[in-house]
């Protein structure tokens, strides 16, 4: 008999040492105590119900315990074991090979693709640059024949003006210089003792001509304009006026002198002289408005050109005298200086409305003074705007000469002119603005705002001139 979880060996001899044990009868009644407790061991062992069998794990313990045993491994089965996982691992390294070749063809494909689409996108690019190249070149064409046109253009006004700088000249020559008046040639008279008498001819603003006396018999001979002469075999010579000197007349000094010699002269370009100057000045001449005479000292009725600009050019001038332009502050001055002149301001606005202003006693003091203005009595009907600016210096883009402290004037408004101490009332220099109704060329407050003037227009003329009659 074993115990549970002994073998058969073990019990019996633990049994053969209980009954060798009887002259003992302490340990004989331990050893009785022993086997009972074996066989109530025993009983409960054949009474519990049958342990099930023991199967080794797929993987391994490490370490045995005292209730696994270690389990019983075979080089054939860890082979195996082995072969199996290699081959997985293989397939796995073969399905991703396959799947980086498959990759790698796509990522070539599309690089391809890239590059067709790069190399035509070069391909365009080239295109676009040789139309761009093309159009610049044909843009500076353009602006080149564009220079040489206006160049032209320039260079043809110049031409027209001396031409009309010339024409003006003969003509102040010519009427210095009219033809002489001469007597009428007498004709050979025959007679006897005859005299004539003497023949004069007068030239227009010269002296008097005078004939020869003529003698013969029964002859006549005319003289000059004389009366017959008779007399007795002789001859009448021929008679002649003699020739008269006329003073040249001075050159003009402005447009009132050149339309008072000739009121019948149309509005237009003039040679000039400014006082104190030797050179003509080309000048626009008002022969229409208000009986003409009016020489023009400025006009806005376009963007171009700008009156942004300096000093030196507000002083000498600028622009196209049939356009729009600036006379210049140092002939005005020259012009006005000990005289008494009058300004006239013709202005529109952008409605097509016109109305003028009219002031007595105009002149500008030196640039020394800053080209001051003075104006007089008013009058007109498009408000007295500029009285205002009476007594105020001329300003610039480069020359602040205004009396507004916290700015300049001519900066702000981008044009020259008398700047008052809040800027202006009136002010035709003014920034041109082409959109309406906004203004363009200036300001003339009391005519219509802020609105602005599409076109102005300043000239003066002696105040004493009394326009003569055309015809």
């Amino acid at each position: 008999m074993s115990y549970c979880g002994q073998s058969d060996v073990e019990a019996a001899s633990r049994h053969q040492h209980l009954v060798l044990s009887p002259a003992r009868p302490e340990a004989f009644r331990m050893d009785c105590k022993m086997l009972l407790a074996a066989v109530l061991l025993a009983v409960a062992c054949l009474t519990s119900p049958a342990q099930a069998a023991f199967t080794c794990p797929k993987t391994a313990y490490a370490v045995e315990n005292q209730n696994t045993p270690k389990c019983p491994t075979t080089l054939a089965n860890d082979i195996k074991t082995q072969q199996t996982a290699a081959d997985k691992v293989k397939a796995d390294v073969a399905k991703a090979k396959s799947q980086m070749t498959a990759d790698k063809q796509s990522l070539e494909s599309s690089l391809n693709l890239e590059k067709s689409k790069r190399a035509a996108a070069a391909t365009k690019v080239t295109g676009l640059m040789t139309k761009a190249t093309a159009l610049q070149t044909a843009a500076t064409a353009a602006t080149t024949a564009a220079t040489g046109t206006q160049a032209a253009i320039t260079n043809l006004k110049r031409q027209m003006q001396l031409l009309k700088q010339k024409v003006n000249s003969l003509e102040a020559k010519a009427n210095a210089a009219k033809p002489a008046g001469t007597g009428t040639t007498g004709t050979t008279g025959t007679g006897t003792t005859g005299t004539g008498t003497t023949g004069t001819g007068t030239k227009p603003g010269g002296t008097t001509g005078t004939g020869s006396t003529g003698t013969g018999t029964t002859g006549t001979g005319t003289t000059g304009t004389g009366t017959t002469g008779t007399g007795t075999t002789g001859t009448g010579t021929t008679g002649t006026g003699g020739t008269g000197g006329a003073t040249k007349p001075t050159h003009p000094q402005d447009c009132g002198l050149i339309h008072k010699q000739n009121p019948s002269k149309p509005s237009g370009l003039y040679s000039t002289k400014v006082p104190g100057e030797t050179n003509f000045v080309i000048t626009y001449c008002d022969m229409t408005t208000d009986g003409g005479g009016w020489t023009v000292i400025q006009r806005r009725k376009a963007a171009t050109p700008s009156f942004d600009r300096p000093w030196n050019d507000y002083k000498n001038g600028f622009g196209q005298p049939m356009d729009s332009f600036w006379w210049g502050l140092e002939k005005v001055y020259k012009v006005t200086k000990g005289e008494n002149f009058r300004l006239r301001i013709e202005m529109e606005d952008t409605q097509g409305l016109k109305k003028s202003a009219v002031y007595d006693n105009f002149r500008i003091d030196s640039e020394l003074n800053k080209y001051k203005l003075t104006v007089g009595k008013y009058s007109g009907n498009a408000g007295n705007a500029l009285m205002t600016h009476n007594g105020i210096k001329f300003s610039s883009n480069d020359q602040d000469n205004d009396d507004y402290i916290p700015d300049s004037c001519a900066k702000a408004y981008r044009g020259g002119w008398w700047y008052n101490d809040h800027c202006f009332d009136a002010n035709l220099n003014g920034y041109y603005s082409d959109k309406n109704p906004t203004g363009s060329s200036g300001f003339w407050l009391p005519f219509n705002g802020y609105k602005g003037l599409k076109a102005s227009a300043m000239m003066i003329r002696h105040m004493d001139y009394n326009p003569p009659k055309s015809g």
